[in-house]
């Protein structure tokens, strides 16, 4: 477990960074939480499995929750039948945000780093991602310009506002 980068944006936000299994911001951080009698190992599983659910691949479901390899598992999930995109876009943010809640709430020690964040914006920092990242690596120096990402950074989106509920 890594400690998550921290710096301030040109615009004065501060910003945690994180990328990588390393960081527990990340989906495939292993950690251990229950959704519906089911217990997950990542929230990547979690996502992947109700994916494979929701196309009604069910083979790969399977697949999915018999292995804790987050890296297999999104393997698998990049390969569901049947799979729609526009489709998985509508539920995908809030199949994320369970995924997520969970880890968070059932983990204290999780939940508490979580909180050491403050009020900065967490930032899943990678150039490969331009939905759920931001689309800026985090060691490059263009970190820091928040305004000019050419990624979304749903994924940073989302656990900042996790913060915020829980927090509250």
């Amino acid at each position: 477990m890594k400690q998550p980068v921290t710096t301030t944006a040109l615009d004065g936000t501060k910003l945690t960074l994180f990328f990588t299994k390393v960081f527990v911001f990340s989906n495939h951080f292993s950690c251990l939480f229950t959704i519906d009698g089911i217990d997950y190992c990542c929230t990547e599983q979690y996502y992947m499995y109700y994916k494979a659910l929701l196309f009604g691949d069910f083979e790969s479901a399977q697949r999915i929750l018999s292995t804790r390899n987050a890296a297999l598992i999104k393997r698998i999930g990049s390969r569901i039948r049947n799979f729609d995109h526009s489709k998985w876009r509508r539920v995908s943010i809030l199949i994320m945000t369970i995924a997520n809640w969970f880890k968070f709430r059932q983990n204290p020690e999780l939940r508490k780093m979580l909180f050491q964040t403050g009020q900065s914006l967490l930032v899943e920092a990678t150039s490969r991602d331009l939905y759920w990242g931001c689309g800026v690596d985090i060691h490059s120096p263009r970190i820091v310009e928040k305004n000019r990402w050419p990624g979304k950074n749903v994924l940073g989106i989302i656990l900042t506002d996790i913060r915020t509920r829980l927090l509250s």
